[in-house]
């Protein structure tokens, strides 16, 4: 059976290293929107970011913040497992020091050192700022694995996404998936194709029928093979959007 609803991570699997919709990934939109298959973005993006995405492509859908929310036509559907940024960042500082890590948050970084990590400038880089539950972070010195248990024994969670550490709520990108194909599959059901490429995407990719990798220049990422390791898994001949659009045309054959 083809997928009839399509699940995505933006950064490096629809979209190119530096934000950008290649031809391939923009026809392979063209080619979902024709056939009425719907596409939602999960992503570690902000709302105001993945709003700007949304109303680009004449989207409606959309998950931000790692699972934190969910956008819908209606409003805003937020999980009531999601923390404020506020009060992450005073954990991520406290684990931090007990852990002896050095870490330097998104919101410490100045304008030119975002813009060399992520190439977002103006607007775009107002908008990743505009975290309301999550802290992106980077490990600068010590042991990022000390870090990330001490996290856990404080009742956050942390992913790695395709630049950053995110520290957030107990919650993940997975937990809109049985109410997205609830919304659009209803009682007739149908396959949920899911598309990622960095570790954060797992919790969504394990929850669909055709989850798929996207790769980076030098092969899918390897803790995200090992996370998915109990499942059914493509992984796309080539990477960021010429790949998704190619796996997408493999699932929907």
């Amino acid at each position: 059976m083809a997928a009839r609803l399509v699940l995505t991570d933006l950064d490096h699997t629809l979209l190119e290293a530096d934000g950008s919709l290649s031809p391939e990934a923009r026809a392979a939109l063209d080619v979902l929107a024709a056939r009425g298959i719907p596409l939602v973005p999960l992503t570690s993006k902000t709302e105001s970011e993945l709003r700007a995405f949304l109303e680009s492509l004449g989207l409606a859908y959309g998950v931000f913040e790692n699972g934190a929310g969910l956008i819908t036509p209606e409003g805003l559907e937020i999980s009531p497992a999601a923390v404020p940024a506020a009060s992450l960042g005073t954990a991520l500082a406290s684990a931090a020091s007990d852990a002896r890590v050095r870490v330097k948050t998104l919101g410490a970084h100045t304008d030119a050192e975002l813009t060399a990590l992520t190439g977002l400038t103006g607007g775009d880089l107002e908008r990743a700022r505009e975290r309301r539950f999550g802290v992106p972070f980077l490990v600068e010195e010590g042991d990022a694995d000390a870090l990330l248990a001490v996290l856990s024994s404080r009742g956050v969670r942390t992913t790695r996404g395709g630049r950053f550490f995110h520290v957030s709520g107990n919650h993940d990108k997975g937990d809109f998936v049985p109410s997205l194909g609830a919304r659009f599959l209803g009682s007739k059901g149908g396959e949920i194709a899911g598309f990622g490429d960095a570790p954060n995407d797992a919790a969504f990719l394990l929850r669909v029928d055709r989850p798929v990798i996207v790769p980076r220049a030098n092969g899918p990422d390897p803790e995200l093979l090992d996370l998915l390791r109990t499942s059914d898994v493509f992984v796309a001949p080539w990477p960021a959007g010429r790949g998704f659009a190619a796996a997408l045309a493999e699932l929907l054959s």
